[in-house]
């Protein structure tokens, strides 16, 4: 830890799993408790939603996952992953959102094959999913209010939904939206989601313009359907844009802090580096402006530095946050994909940490 970190840092969490599944324990991206007292995690490797319950303070078990009601929720693909990014409850609700981002194949350490690898970019439809799950007061999954942003058409001129098609011809995002640009190398790649009423935050992890980060709002509605209709946001414009200077880094996740977002800004490409966690002011104020383009500079009125993660050397990369309770007090949860030996209890349970909020 460093300094400043250590000072916020209030303790430690215990989740405890049902499997020992490198899948799930060491590429855990997103986070958020419901008000039965469930906290649900997800992992960008799989298409289910783990649902872990208290069993004494600080620690979390029973665990059981949870498959998308496939009736009211169709994948274009039923066993591919989502690659889950972003989690957030909101009025009966658990929100989620994949990448959106395309991938390029990892090498293996093959010599000539993984030069052929590095040239193979996959898109996978699934990771266009952006949707919620009814939770009932027990913290079971209930198919009646599920919905989602209605998947394209899965064909060569792929479009994934309609958030894409209109981002699409937007003068800042246009050129990454349909262009073979993976996500870890400053492609499209939605990692952060904050909802609150009919509006929905979508923060980027990927691209980064020049120093600044993207969050797109969205405003919605349901249909007879079941489906989520995307609504005009700043006069005929269908989303508004917030570009933050993040001096360099990109959005990991959101959550909510009364009426304030908390940002985790991270790495946008594949490194190593610190993470920050940032106050973002009111940004519900905008609702009724005409205005589709919002700029805000770091440390002025409305956007602020909180405090800086520690940097680990190959693991320990700040993921997920949400806000959660420590010794009765209020604090950030944060979780970590490729998380260090240090965090593991068995091969079955995971640390994660508690720090006060500024």
């Amino acid at each position: 830890m460093n300094s400043q970190s250590d000072a916020f840092l209030l303790g430690r969490i215990l989740l405890e799993f049902d499997r020992a599944d490198v899948d799930l324990l060491g590429e855990l991206s997103a986070m958020a408790l419901t008000p039965d007292g469930s906290l649900w995690v997800g992992s960008d490797e799989l298409h289910t939603l783990e649902r872990l319950q208290p069993i004494s303070p600080m620690h979390y078990g029973k665990h059981r996952s949870c498959e998308l009601p496939k009736k009211f929720l169709p994948l274009p693909d039923p066993e591919g992953e989502i690659d889950f990014e972003g989690f957030n409850y909101s009025d009966g609700y658990l929100w989620f959102v994949g990448s959106h981002s395309q991938k390029r194949k990892r090498p293996k350490g093959k010599g000539e094959k993984d030069l052929k690898r590095l040239t193979q970019i996959i898109k996978e439809p699934n990771r266009y999913a952006l949707g919620r799950v009814a939770i009932s007061s027990k913290g079971e999954i209930s198919e009646k209010g599920s919905a989602i942003l209605p998947f394209g058409d899965a064909d060569n001129n792929w479009k994934g939904n309609a958030l894409m098609t209109a981002l699409a011809k937007d003068p800042h995002m246009g050129g990454y939206i349909y262009q073979p640009i993976p996500s870890k190398e400053n492609g499209l790649d939605i990692e952060g989601l904050a909802v609150r009423g009919d509006r929905i935050f979508l923060g980027l992890r990927g691209p980064v313009l020049r120093g600044y980060a993207v969050v797109i709002e969205l405003h919605f509605e349901d249909t007879k359907e079941g489906d989520i209709n995307l609504l005009p946001a700043a006069g005929k414009h269908l989303y508004r844009k917030h570009i933050l200077n993040l001096r360099g880094q990109g959005i990991r996740d959101l959550c909510w802090h009364g009426d304030d977002l908390v940002i985790l800004a991270g790495p946008t490409m594949a490194a190593d580096g610190y993470a920050d966690v940032l106050r973002w002011r009111s940004p519900l104020g905008e609702k009724d402006s005409e205005k589709a383009d919002f700029i805000y500079e770091l440390d002025g009125d409305r956007l602020q530095s909180m405090m800086t993660l520690p940097m680990a050397r190959g693991c320990d990369k700040a993921e997920g946050i949400t806000l959660g309770q420590c010794w009765q007090e209020p604090c950030l949860w944060i979780v970590y994909d490729g998380p260090g030996p240090q965090r593991f209890i068995g091969d079955r349970s995971l640390l994660i940490d508690a720090f006060r909020i500024p």
